[in-house]
């Protein structure tokens, strides 16, 4: 092992294990001596629901088109945000410079 010290990761996948692959992640502690094995396969449901959204985001399922669906997907939120905050503050300047009180609108 290099000098550096501290915890290894190794990980390993199998591209047949279903739709993001089975993946087995290997910690090995250079000072304690201790390996441990994270098995995908034994994982909870939520950290399931993770290891497949690292997957998309990665393009570990179906390639660059979901890398680019997850970028669209982000840039789609982001329009409707700035959108909707837009449209906030255009309303509220509007109900602001009127005669009629904001209390008889809500």
């Amino acid at each position: 092992m290099p000098k550096y010290g501290g915890v290894y990761q190794v990980a390993l996948s199998d591209a047949n294990g279903g739709v993001a692959g089975d993946r087995n992640v290997v910690s090995l502690d250079s000072y304690g001596g201790v390996v441990s094995v994270m098995k995908s396969s034994t994982l909870a449901r939520g950290d399931r629901v993770f290891m497949v959204n690292e997957a998309i985001h990665t393009g570990n399922i179906w390639g660059v088109p979901t890398r680019i669906g997850a970028f669209l997907a982000t840039i789609a939120a982001l329009m409707q945000l700035s959108s909707g905050l837009a449209m906030w503050m255009y309303r509220e300047r509007i109900l602001a410079s009127s005669a009629v009180s904001l209390e008889a609108i809500r």
